[in-house]
């Protein structure tokens, strides 16, 4: 069971996604239904831990195994979802991430997958200099990749 839950005056969503860097470039997907690009990953289901999402969604979306590196930003997101109207409260983990094998990594530019109800998956490599030239969320991706330190970045964005 996910960790995402309708109300009567919006959803709450638990989610994690990976901040995977190959060549100077960040692997960021979209789907048919949302006009914006993000960092692959998905919603944490209940009694799974956030390393444990983006292990199981890494592998079932792009059949990559993946090391949890650092937490880099916990995002507390304030948004009207744009294709449902939906008003959304999520918590978002990102993490910086590494494969197991970097042989491992898809090597086009863009590329699709498909998902596990038979929908399409499309995935880019975008410029880390250039994450700013796309439609891209959460907000503080337009403005690059956050810093590597030792503490993750705590952010609260309202859009």
């Amino acid at each position: 069971m996910d960790v995402s839950y309708r109300m009567e005056a919006g959803r709450f969503n638990l989610r994690a996604a990976g901040l995977l860097v190959s060549n100077n470039k960040l692997l960021v997907m979209k789907l048919d239904t949302t006009p914006y690009y993000f960092p692959p990953g998905g919603r944490v289901k209940l009694h799974e831990n956030s390393a444990e999402t983006l292990k199981r969604e890494w592998a079932e979306e792009l059949e990559l195994a993946v090391k949890v590196d650092e937490l880099a930003v916990i995002a507390e997101s304030y948004f009207t979802e744009m294709v449902t109207g939906e008003q959304y409260h999520e918590i978002g983990f990102y993490y910086w991430l590494e494969p197991q094998c970097a042989e491992a990594l898809p090597t086009r530019q863009e590329f699709e997958r498909v998902d596990e109800a038979g929908k399409p998956l499309y995935f880019r490599w975008q410029p880390i200099d250039a994450l700013g030239d796309i439609f891209i969320r959460p907000p503080f991706l337009q403005k690059g990749l956050p810093p590597c330190q030792a503490a993750p970045m705590h952010l609260i964005e309202y859009q």
